[in-house]
């Protein structure tokens, strides 16, 4: 906003002489009709372009769209301690919508998945289009893509990986949620940081990233959650039930989980259980799939978007056709 300014007063001097240099006489020489006309042409020329011209790497910038009061982030490149690949100019008509509207600061939270962090960039670039800022905060294997849409990186410690054991059984699910429960814990206090730091306006979390909640919470920050695959209710929540399906609660590697979230509560004084790592519904829920690939998708209430598949550009920087057009296309997702 500040760059905002200084670019519009500047502009605003240039253009207020230029008018008067026009109408033919000196700035010092115009009448108070000449020059209430000249400074106004000058103001509205000075806002226009400090508007259409901006920084396409600076946060104030670069802004993102609003959903209801949830919104998204601006963005960047990737530069060691800043998330930065360099700053350029460029005029674009989005900064000048994004100048008449109330713009947002909105925080994406993905830690890793293609099948996760893919489905939220044509929404994250679509706020950004509308004039919004929108940071985007995942590990390092999603750098580009976020930074590609727009958006500003804000670095998460990487999620490691998994190494399953060479005999597979339904501990192994209760290992990799132990896995996924240390790597998401180790985003904490980066979040947290950075929400002190840079307060968003609202958070726009993957489902599977509990963090980001805990922290919305905390600090009192309205949250959005997005859910890339199946959404649970009264009604169906068997995705959970299958998913940890043969492992008690006396199960060892579950009792190791317990005592590993308690750790944790205790450690940043907030209030989590298993539960709280799994599933919890937020006043708005954005689904990436219809309604109608919803089991017992009618009784969703209106806290579930149904948004279907979000493409984005990427049919058209992603070209595909059959290898055999005369051959029927089989699609396995």
């Amino acid at each position: 906003m500040a760059a905002f300014v200084l670019r519009a007063v500047w502009l605003w001097i240039y253009y207020t002489l230029s008018v008067a240099a026009i109408t033919g006489s000196g700035p010092m020489t115009l009448g108070i009709v000449q020059t209430v006309a000249a400074l106004a042409v000058g103001l509205v020329l000075a806002v226009l372009v400090a508007a259409l011209c901006v920084d396409s790497h600076h946060p104030s910038t670069h802004r993102v769209t609003q959903t209801d009061r949830y919104q998204s982030l601006s963005g960047t490149g990737v530069e060691a301690g800043t998330g930065r690949r360099g700053t350029r100019w460029r005029c674009e008509p989005r900064a000048f919508y994004g100048a008449w509207v109330s713009s947002k600061n909105v925080l994406f939270v993905a830690l890793a998945g293609h099948g996760h962090v893919t489905p939220t960039l044509p929404l994250a670039a679509e706020l950004v289009r509308r004039g919004h800022r929108v940071d985007y905060a995942t590990g390092p294997e999603h750098a580009d893509a976020v930074c590609d849409v727009g958006t500003s990186w804000v670095a998460l410690p990487p999620l490691e990986p998994f190494a399953p054991p060479a005999r597979v059984g339904p501990e192994v699910v209760a290992l990799w949620l132990r896995h996924f429960f240390a790597a998401l814990g180790a985003t904490y206090p980066v979040l947290h940081e950075h929400c002190i730091a840079d307060r968003p306006d609202g958070v726009c979390y993957d489902a599977t990233n509990w963090p980001a909640r805990v922290v919305a919470d905390k600090l009192g920050i309205p949250a959005v959650r997005t859910v890339p695959n199946l959404a649970a209710n009264d009604t169906y929540s068997q995705v959970d039930e299958q998913l940890t399906a043969g492992l008690g609660v006396d199960h060892p590697e579950m009792t190791a989980l317990t005592d590993d979230i308690a750790a944790f509560a205790a450690q940043y004084d907030v209030e989590l259980d298993f539960a709280a790592t799994m599933d919890v519904t937020e006043a708005l829920n954005l689904l990436f799939l219809p309604r109608e690939f919803q089991p017992a998708g009618d009784s969703f209430d209106a806290h579930f978007r149904f948004l279907g598949p979000m493409l984005g550009d990427r049919e058209q920087r992603q070209p595909w056709s059959p290898p055999h057009p005369d051959l029927p296309v089989l699609f396995i997702s």
